[in-house]
């Protein structure tokens, strides 16, 4: 998260003509002609305007852009499918002039600074209307997850076209920030980990056990009985000593374990690279189910990997963060090598995984992935836990040549 109070830094400044700004220099250029060869005193006279209005348009918004600056403020999460709000502070550290017309715009990169959220996030350019002399305002735009993973933020471009539109004036400054993108938790259907939580204990309610924290009975005192276990007001009432026996439930840890589709010829993801994601955003599904059921869940590969272990006060934090940042390749894959290892005689597993990907030979509720109709809630055929961009990609020669003549600018 970008730490409010840490302004960003200047890195570069640029003017950009568009096709109404060249379009203006070459009609004064062709006024100054006209009037120097007729010495016509209204072409002068309009020469001198056209003049006044590019150093208006130039230096007026140019200096007072040289006087902005910029933090930025982002929420440290977010999830795919979600919106992720983006504040940005500007300062005028003018004393006279005050700003208009303020556009505030990520870059995917400068120079030689690459950042990671194109692909991960949608971003908006955010607009001020106006800051005054010494003045600060607060402008947010929303940026839609993507794609799971860590989104790193870099440069950040302020611009104007204040006050004719001729040229636009920008300011490139630099502030890091990141956005941990969690994946997208998928509806799973109710119930469907309560069956498998303490797969060991054999539908009994409780069990008895000297090392239980819940009350079971009172038994007459034998010889070797600690002296802690007896019940001593029960004692006194009965006339005999009594000792407490205590019981303990079964095990309410599960397992949720990931397993990958992965091209074990080259090490890469294969086709079924879009099939992991969906697999990743099940898992996260059931680890959701899991904590709200009041379960112990743990997660981990079908290598064997542990990413994290089943306890009482579960994270579901934790483990989305595990999840954000969790690359299928290097393990998970079909092969049951380390047998799952981590899972003891008490605990449940839930294997998550594409047809054909999980690993042989472990007991478990297997959750495919193709089944989705079957295990969640209105999950359609063939559905895709991404959100791709729709953008408008123009491929022409011809606009490319007027891209590269004019900076970009549409």
């Amino acid at each position: 998260m970008s730490l409010p109070g840490k302004m960003a830094r200047v890195v570069g400044r640029r003017y950009h003509f568009n096709g109404g700004g060249l379009a203006y220099v070459l009609t004064t250029m062709v006024l100054v002609v006209g009037a120097v060869n007729s010495q016509n005193n209204m072409l002068f006279w309009l020469f001198g305007l056209g003049v006044a209005g590019l150093l208006i348009s130039g230096f007026l918004s140019g200096g007072t852009l040289m006087q902005i600056g910029v933090e930025r403020e982002v929420a440290p999460v977010g999830q795919v499918g979600d919106e992720v709000v983006i504040r940005y502070r500007l300062h005028n550290r003018s004393r006279v002039f005050p700003a208009y017309a303020i556009t505030v715009e990520e870059l995917a990169r400068h120079r030689r600074t690459v950042v990671s959220w194109p692909g991960r996030l949608r971003m908006r350019p955010a607009f001020a209307a106006y800051i005054p002399p010494r003045g600060s305002v607060v402008v947010e735009t929303r940026a839609l997850a993507c794609r799971r993973g860590i989104a790193e933020f870099g440069p950040v471009q302020v611009w104007s076209t204040f006050p004719f539109g001729l040229t636009r004036k920008s300011v490139t400054y630099v502030q890091e920030g990141r956005v941990a993108v969690r994946p997208w938790t998928a509806p799973v259907r109710e119930g469907l980990l309560r069956a498998r939580a303490g797969a060991g204990g054999n539908g009994q309610t409780v069990r008895r056990s000297r090392t239980g924290d819940e009350f079971y009975s009172l038994r007459e005192f034998a010889h070797g009985d600690s002296l802690r276990s007896i019940a001593w007001r029960s004692t006194a009432r009965l006339g005999h000593a009594v000792v407490r026996e205590m019981a303990s439930r079964p095990s309410r840890r599960v397992w949720v374990v990931l397993c990958f589709e992965l091209d074990v010829g080259d090490g890469t993801v294969s086709s079924g690279g879009v099939n992991n994601e969906q697999v990743i955003s099940v898992g996260a599904g059931l680890l959701a189910q899991a904590v709200r059921n009041g379960l112990e869940p743990g997660l981990a590969l079908a290598d064997g990997r542990v990413l994290e272990h089943p306890r009482a006060s579960a994270k579901l934090d934790r483990m989305m963060d595990a999840l954000a940042t969790l690359n299928p390749v290097g393990g998970g894959g079909g092969g049951a090598g380390k047998g799952l290892a981590f899972a003891g005689p008490q605990d449940g597993v839930v294997l998550v995984c594409s047809a054909g990907a999980g690993p042989e030979g472990i007991a478990g509720e297997r959750v495919l992935i193709e089944d989705s109709g079957n295990y969640s809630e209105g999950l359609p055929a063939g559905w895709h836990p991404r959100f791709e961009e729709t953008d408008r990609k123009r491929t022409s020669r011809w606009w490319k040549l007027v891209e590269a003549w004019t900076g970009g600018d549409e």
